[in-house]
């Protein structure tokens, strides 16, 4: 029987969550752990306890890989209770979920209702980015292709080993992961606003001016968008256009005719892991664009856009 989707993503999430919770806020105390021999399991395991002080306890993580960098890898969990004796096991999430309590009630101090709101934020984004590891896991049975580039870039289903919430995604809704998110695959097409070139700054390391490289990224569509009266053309993420169009600076700029919405054009592009940073075999640069979705705790500006080279 296979291990399902959701044991691999929460094991994952314990990971990161508590790598990250070592590394920031208490590095914990190494010890053995030893069950009973009733139990069948073995005793004396290479351990790492944190004090619960919030939950009058102390939480003990087995350690299946003690690394040097702080990359462990975590076996079973255990609770016991003050005045207590017994160690009881606890599931990995339940665990995430208390020491997310106990950074709130041990180690923070200040406004109780802001501390209460950036722990819900915390709990949101954990939650969001168990969720979607799991889908991610799930999708990829269906898929084991590794043997191109961006295949292996689209591979990366777990994240940052050191982000306590990697893979959350907050501005993204579920039916646009299918478009936008790397590890399930979508392709889609680039959007383009034509603007006056008093409103463009641009500049490039190379021979080839952003306009013109521009220009080699809309293939069959090159001769329509290329009548634009004066206007240079600037790519945009379809996320980003989208947020976009619902600015107030950017709709006064599109009344008066100084900046044009052209709709999506060109060939179709992936997400490589960065989410931001969009691919297509044929052509000979990948584009980095801002969105407005979070990503490894960052929502960038988003009307930019930054040229790199294709592998």
């Amino acid at each position: 029987m296979s291990t399902s989707s959701r044991y691999i993503a929460e094991q994952a999430t314990l990971r990161a969550f508590l790598n990250c919770y070592l590394r920031e806020v208490e590095p914990g105390i190494d010890c053995s752990h030893t069950v009973g021999p009733e139990s069948g399991l073995p005793a004396g395991t290479d351990a790492i306890e944190l004090p619960l002080t919030s939950h009058q306890a102390v939480l003990r993580a087995e350690l299946d890989y003690r690394s040097l960098t702080g990359c462990h890898v975590f076996g079973r969990l255990w609770l016991c209770r003050r005045g207590e004796e017994d160690w009881r096991p606890v599931e990995p999430f339940a665990a995430v979920l208390m020491l997310v309590h106990e950074i709130y009630r041990a180690f923070c101090q200040g406004c109780v209702e802001q501390l209460r709101g950036r722990e819900l934020e915390l709990l949101h984004r954990l939650t969001d980015s168990y969720r979607l590891m799991a889908a991610y896991v799930e999708a990829r049975r269906q898929h084991q292709d590794m043997n191109t580039f961006i295949a292996a870039e689209q591979a990366v289903l777990f994240g940052h080993w050191l982000h306590p919430t990697p893979k959350s995604r907050q501005g993204m809704t579920d039916w646009q992961q299918k478009a936008y998110a790397p590890e399930l695959g979508g392709r889609f097409a680039l959007h383009y606003f034509a603007a006056d070139a008093s409103l463009v700054r641009h500049g490039s390391s190379r021979t080839t001016e952003a306009p013109a490289m521009i220009m080699s990224l809309l293939g069959d569509d090159v001769r329509r968008l290329a009548r634009t009266d004066g206007k240079l053309l600037l790519p945009m993420h379809p996320l980003q256009a989208q947020a976009l169009l619902l600015d107030p600076a950017v709709n006064a700029l599109l009344t008066d005719g100084r900046l044009c919405y052209l709709g999506p054009a060109g060939p179709a592009f992936t997400a490589t892991s960065s989410v931001r940073t969009l691919y297509h075999p044929a052509l000979p640069w990948m584009i980095k664009f801002s969105i407005p979705v979070r990503i490894t705790n960052r929502c960038g500006a988003i009307a930019g856009t930054n040229w790199r080279r294709g592998a």
